[in-house]
Protein backbone atom coordinates (compact mmCIF):
# COMPACT_ATOMS: atom_id res chain seq x y z
CA UNK A 1 0.00 0.00 0.00
CA UNK A 2 1.37 3.42 -0.96
CA UNK A 3 1.17 6.50 1.23
CA UNK A 4 0.90 10.11 0.25
CA UNK A 5 3.21 12.43 2.17
CA UNK A 6 2.40 16.14 2.10
CA UNK A 7 5.07 18.56 3.28
CA UNK A 8 3.89 21.29 5.67
CA UNK A 9 2.61 24.24 3.65
CA UNK A 10 1.44 27.65 4.78
CA UNK A 11 -0.03 30.88 3.42
CA UNK A 12 3.38 32.48 2.84
CA UNK A 13 4.54 29.51 0.74
CA UNK A 14 1.33 29.58 -1.30
CA UNK A 15 1.66 33.35 -1.82
CA UNK A 16 5.26 33.05 -3.02
CA UNK A 17 4.45 30.10 -5.29
CA UNK A 18 1.55 32.02 -6.85
CA UNK A 19 3.67 35.16 -7.26
CA UNK A 20 6.43 33.18 -9.01
CA UNK A 21 4.03 31.26 -11.25
CA UNK A 22 3.43 32.13 -14.88
CA UNK A 23 -0.30 31.90 -14.06
CA UNK A 24 -2.39 34.75 -12.64
CA UNK A 25 -4.02 34.27 -9.24
CA UNK A 26 -6.47 36.23 -7.11
CA UNK A 27 -6.51 35.65 -3.36
CA UNK A 28 -10.04 35.37 -2.00
CA UNK A 29 -11.49 34.86 1.47
CA UNK A 30 -14.97 33.50 1.24
CA UNK A 31 -17.47 30.72 0.95
CA UNK A 32 -17.39 28.01 -1.66
CA UNK A 33 -20.63 26.36 -2.85
CA UNK A 34 -20.84 23.24 -5.03
CA UNK A 35 -22.50 19.81 -5.24
CA UNK A 36 -20.46 17.56 -2.94
CA UNK A 37 -21.96 14.54 -4.68
CA UNK A 38 -19.72 15.32 -7.65
CA UNK A 39 -16.51 14.89 -5.61
CA UNK A 40 -14.49 11.79 -6.52
CA UNK A 41 -15.11 8.88 -4.15
CA UNK A 42 -11.94 7.47 -2.63
CA UNK A 43 -13.25 5.20 0.12
CA UNK A 44 -13.94 1.62 -0.81
CA UNK A 45 -13.15 2.12 -4.48
CA UNK A 46 -10.29 1.02 -6.68
CA UNK A 47 -7.70 3.86 -6.69
CA UNK A 48 -6.69 2.80 -10.19
CA UNK A 49 -10.16 3.76 -11.44
CA UNK A 50 -9.94 7.36 -10.21
CA UNK A 51 -9.59 10.05 -12.82
CA UNK A 52 -6.49 12.22 -12.28
CA UNK A 53 -8.76 15.27 -12.04
CA UNK A 54 -12.46 16.05 -11.84
CA UNK A 55 -13.99 19.41 -12.80
CA UNK A 56 -16.94 20.57 -10.70
CA UNK A 57 -18.96 23.77 -11.25
CA UNK A 58 -19.41 25.95 -8.20
CA UNK A 59 -19.82 29.48 -6.92
CA UNK A 60 -17.53 31.59 -4.82
CA UNK A 61 -18.57 34.58 -2.72
CA UNK A 62 -16.40 36.66 -0.46
CA UNK A 63 -13.74 39.35 -0.58
CA UNK A 64 -10.77 39.59 -2.92
CA UNK A 65 -7.33 40.82 -1.86
CA UNK A 66 -6.60 44.22 -3.36
CA UNK A 67 -3.94 46.82 -2.52
CA UNK A 68 -3.79 46.32 1.26
CA UNK A 69 -6.80 44.32 2.44
CA UNK A 70 -9.47 41.81 1.51
CA UNK A 71 -11.81 44.58 0.45
CA UNK A 72 -13.79 44.13 -2.78
CA UNK A 73 -16.82 41.87 -2.57
CA UNK A 74 -17.13 39.25 -5.28
CA UNK A 75 -19.64 36.60 -6.23
CA UNK A 76 -18.69 34.48 -9.22
CA UNK A 77 -18.91 31.09 -10.84
CA UNK A 78 -15.79 28.99 -10.35
CA UNK A 79 -14.58 25.64 -11.64
CA UNK A 80 -13.16 23.37 -8.96
CA UNK A 81 -10.53 21.03 -10.37
CA UNK A 82 -10.14 18.23 -7.83
CA UNK A 83 -6.88 16.35 -8.36
CA UNK A 84 -6.29 12.74 -7.29
CA UNK A 85 -2.95 10.97 -6.82
CA UNK A 86 -2.61 7.25 -5.97
CA UNK A 87 -6.07 7.05 -4.41
CA UNK A 88 -5.92 10.35 -2.50
CA UNK A 89 -7.99 13.28 -3.72
CA UNK A 90 -8.26 16.92 -2.72
CA UNK A 91 -11.01 17.61 -0.19
CA UNK A 92 -13.21 20.64 0.35
CA UNK A 93 -16.63 21.17 1.88
CA UNK A 94 -19.44 23.08 0.28
CA UNK A 95 -20.48 26.05 2.40
CA UNK A 96 -17.18 26.25 4.29
CA UNK A 97 -15.06 29.41 4.47
CA UNK A 98 -11.62 29.26 2.93
CA UNK A 99 -8.69 31.45 1.95
CA UNK A 100 -8.14 30.50 -1.69
CA UNK A 101 -5.69 31.24 -4.46
CA UNK A 102 -7.99 31.28 -7.49
CA UNK A 103 -6.38 30.97 -10.91
CA UNK A 104 -7.69 33.32 -13.56
CA UNK A 105 -8.13 30.79 -16.39
CA UNK A 106 -9.06 31.55 -19.98
CA UNK A 107 -12.54 30.07 -19.40
CA UNK A 108 -13.02 31.77 -16.02
CA UNK A 109 -11.87 31.34 -12.42
CA UNK A 110 -10.38 27.95 -11.46
CA UNK A 111 -9.75 26.61 -7.97
CA UNK A 112 -7.38 23.64 -7.97
CA UNK A 113 -7.95 21.32 -5.00
CA UNK A 114 -5.01 18.95 -4.57
CA UNK A 115 -4.57 16.12 -2.05
CA UNK A 116 -2.08 18.31 -0.18
CA UNK A 117 -4.27 21.45 -0.31
CA UNK A 118 -1.62 23.68 -1.85
CA UNK A 119 -3.76 26.74 -2.67
CA UNK A 120 -6.75 26.44 -0.36
CA UNK A 121 -6.75 26.88 3.43
CA UNK A 122 -9.47 26.88 6.08
CA UNK A 123 -10.07 30.58 6.77
CA UNK A 124 -8.37 31.77 9.92
CA UNK A 125 -6.41 34.68 11.32
CA UNK A 126 -2.99 32.97 11.06
CA UNK A 127 -3.19 32.21 7.34
CA UNK A 128 -4.72 35.63 6.62
CA UNK A 129 -1.87 37.33 8.50
CA UNK A 130 0.74 35.32 6.54
CA UNK A 131 -0.80 36.27 3.20
CA UNK A 132 -1.33 39.92 4.13
CA UNK A 133 2.25 40.23 5.41
CA UNK A 134 3.56 38.81 2.12
CA UNK A 135 1.28 41.08 0.10
CA UNK A 136 2.40 44.16 2.01
CA UNK A 137 6.07 43.19 1.80
CA UNK A 138 6.35 43.12 5.60
CA UNK A 139 7.39 39.59 6.51
CA UNK A 140 6.99 36.76 4.05
CA UNK A 141 8.64 33.83 5.76
CA UNK A 142 7.86 30.30 4.61
CA UNK A 143 8.19 28.05 7.67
Amino acid sequence: MAALSCAPWNGAQAYLAAAQSDRTYSVVVGRLQFDEGLLPLTEGGDPNELQPSTSIPGTLSGKILEARHFSRRISTDVTLVVDCVAGWCGKVQSGARYLMFVEQGTAGPVLRVTPCGDFIFPDGSAVRRQVLDCHRGVNCQPE
